[in-house]
């Protein structure tokens, strides 16, 4: 056998194959009988041996992305929720970025608070959706509390040693309840599936998994009326104590609140 070791500087889609072209390229003798002869019924035969090809594939890193949002609120409704931003960079060739898959958790429902979820290319690198930021692959939604989400992403090419940031961002319904939280990462390198398009091979994303996005907890909220015993008009004397004026309701909405 013959072992190869290359450096680190071999670039992505060099290819090299070894091969022993004649039988002039092998010089062998018997430990009794001597040199093999190069003619005659005895002589080496079998050449030209030619090995597989064998091709260098890129490189490929993961990592949070510099601007990835940190722990914080939302209201329901809101729309274009950054939760995780992630760094992909390319080494030695351009890369194929082909899936990226998002595992969730958290105490909210994802399949009845999330109206979708998309994924951006983050154009600006400032880890919120704004203008220049490339919506790709299809809005998803939740099957299930918890679940999984893949988005499929069309012809997204990171060139050779160059960063791309990616966004994922939620749409939120009207139901979650205050105080309900939501988490997103990429658990492992099986989330990033790519491709080298010089070596024509699987790219493997290396990084410190898991990815983990922020902790984004749901607001509550609150409503305040007059209540029922309201005081009516009246008048009063000059020196009165304790004349009620205003008798408040307040209800609460989907969160556990205290008054100050």
């Amino acid at each position: 056998f013959r072992r190869v070791l290359f450096r680190s500087n071999a670039t992505g889609g060099d290819s090299f194959r070894a091969l022993i072209g004649s039988a002039s390229d092998i010089v062998a003798a018997g430990i009794a009988s001597g040199p093999v002869p190069t003619t005659g019924p005895r002589a080496l035969t079998g050449a030209p041996v030619i090995g597989e090809q064998i091709t260098v594939g890129g490189d490929l890193t993961a990592a949070l992305g510099a601007a990835s949002p940190a722990n914080g609120t939302a209201q329901p409704g809101a729309q274009d929720v950054p939760m995780l931003q992630i760094a992909l960079s390319a080494r030695a060739e351009p890369v194929e970025i082909r899936t990226i898959t998002f595992q969730t958790s958290g105490s909210g429902d994802e399949a009845l608070d999330i109206a979708q979820a998309r994924l951006l290319f983050d154009a600006n690198g400032n880890g919120v959706s704004d203008a220049g930021d490339v919506t790709l692959g299809s809005p998803q939604s939740f099957a299930a509390d918890n679940g999984q989400i893949s988005f499929v992403l069309p012809a997204e090419i990171i060139p050779a040693n160059a960063t791309r940031n990616y966004l994922l961002v939620y749409d939120l319904t009207g139901n979650p309840t205050g105080a309900e939280t939501f988490e997103a990462r990429v658990v492992d390198a099986s989330g990033i599936s790519a491709f080298g398009q010089a070596s024509i091979a699987p790219v493997t994303a290396t990084g410190a998994y898991p990815l983990l996005g922020r902790t984004l907890t749901l607001l509550g909220g609150l409503s305040i009326t007059t209540g029922p015993e309201n005081p009516g008009t009246y008048r009063v004397q000059p020196n009165a104590q304790g004349i009620a004026t205003l008798q408040l309701r307040s209800e609460e909405h989907t969160s556990e609140l205290q008054s100050r």
